[in-house]
């Protein structure tokens, strides 16, 4: 008799080393997100990238190392956003929204500025990490190739430069259109207060945000709505997090999509970074000279 259409198991022993034991039980379970079988092994699906609950979310949940459902994580990562848009309301107040002209500039008027803006900045970031460390681990990416990361990070330098292109075009019509006054940082043209600039405006947003929106935001929301809707819903969230800037609003969530895109097709949180330090450093530095 011929052995059923399954897996079957082949036993060894010094007298029949061919011996037909029994079929083998292949454990399997059904993603709840897009219906396909899936390893019962797997803790994400390989085809949408949903987290599943497994034996080892059984053993963290024992262990009390986080909550395994991903509406709990979900919910920090709301209240953390909320967080974020009202610390980006205060720096908007303070900045005039963009809309206005600021007084006469000064080392006492700039310092002050920047003495708040570095308050504000690690608020921020205390909330962002203790979100992060509050919810539970999003799911890793699938891994890919060293050659294929070369590629990602040579694609960055391009992207960068059309990027700002388009964020100086943008800002010029803003300008010239709508009369708006001149958006130069001028205390990052005062040698003492390098340092702090760099911190505020390039160092801390490029690694407190990048681990929120592309990390936390990304990760989480791709369980729920698949890796290209998670790459779309925490671009807008990028772009709407910077209220205190409104009218950059749409540039920006250009910005947090292709940052998005950066971190799935490079697997590594270190291009988006690096991606978005040189992106504000351009911004505060260079876009005077221009």
């Amino acid at each position: 008799m011929n052995p059923p259409d399954d897996l079957w198991r082949i036993g060894f022993d010094d007298d029949q080393p061919n011996v037909v034991l029994g079929p083998v039980e292949v454990s399997a379970q059904t993603c709840w997100h897009c219906g396909r079988p899936v390893e019962a092994s797997r803790m994400a699906c390989p085809s949408c990238g949903a987290r599943l609950v497994s034996e080892a979310d059984v053993v963290r949940e024992d262990r009390g190392d986080g909550p395994v459902d991903v509406a709990s994580s979900i919910s920090t990562m709301l209240y953390v956003y909320i967080g974020l848009l009202c610390l980006s309301v205060a720096v908007g107040w303070m900045n005039g929204f963009g809309l206005i002209e600021k007084g006469p500039p000064g080392p006492e008027t700039d310092g002050r500025q920047l003495m708040i803006m570095l308050i504000l900045e690690a608020v921020g970031a205390c909330v962002v990490f203790a979100g992060i460390a509050w919810s539970s681990r999003p799911p890793a990416l699938s891994p890919i190739s060293l050659g294929r990361k070369v590629l990602v990070w040579l694609a960055a330098i391009p992207l960068l430069a059309a990027l700002m292109a388009m964020n100086f075009a943008y800002m010029h019509v803003l300008k010239t259109g709508l009369g708006l006054p001149d958006a130069t940082i001028e205390m990052a043209q005062r040698p003492e207060m390098f340092f702090g600039v760099l911190l505020a405006y390039c160092i801390q947003p490029a690694i407190v945000e990048e681990f929120f929106f592309r990390y936390l935001a990304l990760g989480h929301l791709k369980t729920i709505v698949g890796t290209s809707g998670a790459v779309l819903v925490s671009g807008v969230m990028f772009g709407l997090a910077h209220i205190g800037n409104p009218l950059a609003i749409p540039y920006l969530i250009v910005l947090g999509l292709v940052l998005g895109i950066i971190r799935v097709a490079g697997r590594s949180m270190l291009i988006p970074i690096v991606l978005h330090f040189a992106h504000n450093a351009i911004v505060v530095w260079l876009e005077p000279l221009i």
